[in-house]
């Protein structure tokens, strides 16, 4: 038992150490499931008043996302 402690010692490992076990590890960085992709983006301004407020929202809105913003009302 001294002999494998003694060898371990040598390489600089021992049964505890996570580093040894690290660099057998494959890299995590190739897997494809862990790289982040956006498929939606929606976004919302709530401007709370038709009119001239309204309008320069809808400006910013598309000058953001080069779209045609879509208008919704609420529900009373």
């Amino acid at each position: 038992a001294q002999a494998i402690w003694a060898q371990r010692a040598e390489a600089g490992t021992h049964a505890g150490d996570r580093r040894s076990l690290s660099a057998a590890m494959p890299d995590k960085s190739d897997n494809p499931m862990r790289q982040i992709k956006v498929e939606k983006l929606t976004l919302n301004i709530s401007v709370g008043e038709s009119g001239d407020r309204l309008t320069r929202a809808a400006k910013v809105l598309e000058q953001l996302t080069e779209q045609q913003p879509v208008f919704t009302k609420c529900k009373m």
